[in-house]
């Protein structure tokens, strides 16, 4: 990641964050990141709160036998630590950045009990897990009760960069809960539909629209 210095962009990236009227600019950092750098590795301790203003990351878990699993997609605007910040979280998850995107960094020695203390902080925290939670049991449930070609649909839309999906098949297939033969399998009709085209790394999306139906 990289740091941004200029005064400017960190205060107009302080105006439009949760931190606004909380925090002063020497308190927190300003970060540019890069599609596949890691924003929080699980084998280093998390020392910072971060709020996510642009771009995308996704989540991902390291078992103990070191098989690692994708998680969760989270898009701006998003906080990434906040159970850290809660105290109810000691190892942190894998958040590798999806996209470019622009990151705050409030650190968590410095700042925990300020955050926590505020009233209006903790509601828009709260808010942001309701809706994580809520969130995460909708997509549990399309799992259980849509076909596997919508769920892959709105999987591809969520996951696409500048118009190509790029995800990694045995980790999708785990993911959405199907075996990497069916996802493959599906990924063939969607070609022969005209919705994808198969590119060098990946596909390409031709029908946004047939997608949004599917």
């Amino acid at each position: 990641m990289k740091k941004i210095t200029n005064h400017t962009q960190i205060s107009k990236a302080l105006d439009i964050s949760p931190f606004q009227n909380l925090l002063e600019t020497k308190k927190l950092d300003l970060y540019s990141v890069q599609k596949g750098e890691f924003i929080v590795h699980h084998l280093a301790p998390l020392e910072n709160l971060y709020f996510l203003l642009s771009g995308k990351a996704k989540i991902k878990m390291t078992h103990e036998n070191g098989k690692v699993s994708l998680i969760d997609f989270i898009s701006a605007p998003s906080y990434i630590g906040e159970l850290t910040l809660l105290g109810v979280e000691d190892s942190p998850k894998d958040v590798i950045a999806h996209t470019n995107g622009v990151l705050l960094a409030v650190p968590l020695k410095e700042n925990q009990t300020r955050l926590l203390e505020n009233a209006s902080f903790m509601h828009d925290l709260a808010v942001f897990l309701g809706k994580k939670a809520l969130h995460r049991t909708e997509a549990l449930t399309e799992s259980l009760n849509l076909p596997f070609s919508t769920r892959l649909a709105r999987f591809i839309l969520l996951t696409e960069e500048e118009g190509f999906y790029f995800e990694k098949h045995t980790e999708v297939a785990e993911y959405l809960h199907v075996s990497y033969r069916h996802l493959l399998f599906v990924l063939h009709e969607f070609t022969k539909e005209g919705l994808l085209e198969k590119a060098a790394r990946g596909y390409k999306i031709k029908n946004y629209t047939a997608l949004l139906k599917k």
